[in-house]
């Protein structure tokens, strides 16, 4: 949840980086994870990094 929050702030991040950021931590938090959702975790982190990337060149 803080680094979530920590996205929305407008000096840091937008709510694209927040949405995924809080996408990676429920995946995170489940108790099995299965090779299904690590392949889900994998593209959440991937779209996080191109977001990062837009952001940062804005």
């Amino acid at each position: 949840m803080f680094i979530r929050r920590r996205a929305l702030e407008p000096e840091i991040g937008t709510q694209a980086i927040a949405d995924l950021v809080g996408q990676v931590g429920v995946t995170l938090n489940t108790e099995d994870i299965a090779p299904k959702q690590l392949d889900h975790l994998a593209l959440l982190l991937g779209e996080l990094t191109l977001e990062l990337r837009r952001v940062k060149k804005s």
